[in-house]
C-alpha cells in the first residue's frame, strides 16, 4: 500500500486517513511487532522531523563536514522535503487568494465611489439649474447618463480584467501543481524503491541469523553426541 499523506492539506481528514492507514499497516507487521495509533505515528514522525532539522542546522553552523548520511537519513530528508513543499504550496495558494480578494474589494470600492461622486455632481447641477431652462436641464441629464455609462463601462472592464487575472493565476497554479505532482511522484517512487531495498535487506539479515542459529544448533548437537559416545 502506497501512502502519501503530504499530498493532502495539513489538518484535513484525508491526511489523517493516511496516517491511520499507516498505523494499521505497521500493526499488521508480524516482526517486529508494533502497537501504534494514528496519533502516535504522526507524533513520532514530528519528533523525528524536529530532531533531523536540528541536527542539520547544527552541522551547518559548526562548519565541519558532517558524516555521510545513511539510507534512513536520506529517506527521512526526502520525506521532510515532500511535506514542506506541499505545505508551502498550500500556504502560497491561500495567500494569493486572499490578495486577489483584497484587490477585487478595493477595486469595487473605488469604482463605487467614482459612480457616487459622479451621480452627486450631476444631481447638484440639476438642483442648481433654473426650471425654465429646460435645455440646460436636458444637457445635465445627458451628462449624468454619459458619466453613468462610463462608470458602468469601467466596472465592466475591471471585472473582465479581474477574471482574466484569475484565469491566469489558476493556469499558473495548475502548472505548478502539475510540476509538483510529477516531482512528488518521482520522489515517491524512489522512496518506495528504497523501502523495498530496506525490506529485502531486513529479510536477508533475518535469514542469515536463522541460518547461523541452525548451524550453531547442529554444531552443539554434534558436540553433545560426541560426548555421549565417549
Amino acid at each position: 500500500m502506497l501512502l502519501q499523506p503530504w499530498l493532502h492539506k495539513k489538518g484535513t481528514s484525508e491526511r489523517g486517513d493516511d496516517w491511520e492507514k499507516l498505523a494499521v499497516s505497521l500493526n499488521a507487521i508480524p516482526h517486529p511487532q508494533f502497537r501504534v495509533t494514528q496519533r502516535s505515528v504522526r507524533d513520532h514522525y514530528s519528533t523525528m522531523e524536529k530532531r533531523r532539522k536540528k541536527k542539520v542546522r547544527e552541522d551547518r553552523a559548526s562548519g565541519i563536514a558532517p558524516e555521510e548520511d545513511n539510507e534512513l537519513d536520506q529517506l527521512l530528508d526526502e520525506t521532510i522535503e515532500l511535506f514542506d513543499e506541499s505545505d508551502k504550496i498550500t500556504d502560497q495558494k491561500k495567500q494569493n487568494q486572499e490578495e486577489e480578494a483584497k484587490k477585487a474589494e478595493e477595486m469595487r470600492k473605488r469604482s463605487l465611489e467614482t459612480f457616487k461622486d459622479s451621480a452627486k455632481r450631476n444631481a447638484d447641477e440639476q438642483q442648481g439649474a433654473r426650471p425654465k431652462k429646460s435645455r440646460a436641464s436636458g444637457a445635465n441629464t445627458l451628462a449624468y447618463l454619459k458619466d453613468r455609462a462610463e462608470v458602468e463601462a469601467t466596472l465592466k472592464r475591471d471585472e473582465l480584467e479581474m477574471e482574466r487575472q484569475e484565469l491566469a493565476l489558476q493556469a499558473k497554479e495548475y502548472e505548478g501543481r502539475q510540476q509538483q505532482f510529477d516531482m512528488m511522484s518521482k520522489k515517491t517512487r524512489d522512496i518506495q524503491q528504497l523501502q523495498q531495498q530496506l525490506q529485502q535487506q531486513f529479510m536477508q539479515m533475518n535469514a542469515n541469523i536463522m541460518r547461523q542459529h541452525q548451524q550453531q544448533t547442529l554444531a552443539l548437537m554434534e558436540l553433545m553426541k560426541k560426548f555421549a559416545d565417549m
